[in-house]
């Protein structure tokens, strides 16, 4: 079995976080774990956590249960303070395959992804109808700001 090299570089995951942040108005110094796994791990963890026996492209797991409340918390103590929110793990086959089949590049691919995740760890859903709209609209203005070439 062959395995795909993630070719992506800590700056440049760093700086798509930062795009949402920014675009979502986070003033807080935020920090934000990212794992890149395969097909295997991931879909382990989307059994074990959400009940779904599947690999997925993308699972966000926040620390927090009402973000916006940690994060006006956090800043009354200190604003220099960093606040964790949480983990994204994305499956980097998945991903791949995925840009295959919206015939788009592994780049924008795993960008969304990045994107899609940090906006669940700031308390976006996509769970109803309006929930999902109004991600969608969120990802394609932080898409746009995105120089994906």
């Amino acid at each position: 079995m062959s395995r795909l090299a993630f070719p992506f570089k800590y700056d440049w995951i760093r700086n798509i976080i930062g795009t949402v942040l920014r675009v979502e108005n986070v003033k807080q110094r935020i920090e934000i774990g990212v794992v890149i796994t395969d097909d295997s791990v991931i879909k382990r963890l989307n059994k074990r956590y959400r009940k779904i026996d599947a690999p997925t492209d993308v699972l966000s797991f926040s620390i927090y249960s009402d973000i916006a409340q940690s994060l006006k918390e956090s800043m009354k103590h200190d604003e220099n303070m960093r606040v964790q929110l949480g983990e994204i793990i994305i499956s980097f086959p998945t991903a791949t395959k995925q840009a295959g089949l919206h015939g788009s590049s592994v780049e924008k691919e795993v960008s969304l992804l990045l994107v899609h995740g940090t906006l669940h760890l700031l308390g976006h859903d996509h769970t109803l109808i309006a929930e999902a709209r109004r991600m969608q609209s969120r990802e394609k203005i932080i898409m746009g700001k995105l120089d994906l070439g």
